[in-house]
């Protein structure tokens, strides 16, 4: 079941925990006809605290994680709009950050002229 994503890897890294979170939200804690009582009330105990865990910024970091990940770079576990929101983020980050790049480097000064 899941350790099988985890089973031939020697070091396991921040992006592999999204696509595993939701391989447990949408599948293995999806309550069953087959399931007791007992396994429904783990389940939806197991779903709910999950959930609480892993929001907001947590998700954000673990989304850019799994999308610079070639394993994950199509983020197949996620909704289309989901996907495309990863993206334009991820964009919008790059953005910031190549900006700041060139405001800290300040303008460029003419090279000086050689005497002949």
């Amino acid at each position: 079941m899941l350790q099988k994503p985890f089973g031939a890897e020697k070091w396991i890294t921040v992006s592999t925990i999204w696509p595993t979170l939701s391989r447990l939200l949408n599948h293995h804690l999806v309550p069953d006809s087959k399931d007791t009582s007992l396994m429904k009330s783990m389940k939806k105990q197991m779903m709910d605290d999950l959930k609480e865990r892993y929001t907001g910024e947590i998700l954000k970091v673990l989304t850019k994680a799994t999308l610079l990940d070639p394993r994950f770079k199509n983020l197949r576990f996620l909704t289309e709009s989901d996907r495309k929101c990863a993206v334009t983020n991820f964009k919008l980050d790059y953005n910031l950050v190549q900006d700041f790049k060139s405001k800290e480097a300040g303008p460029s000064q003419p090279t000086p002229k050689k005497k002949s």
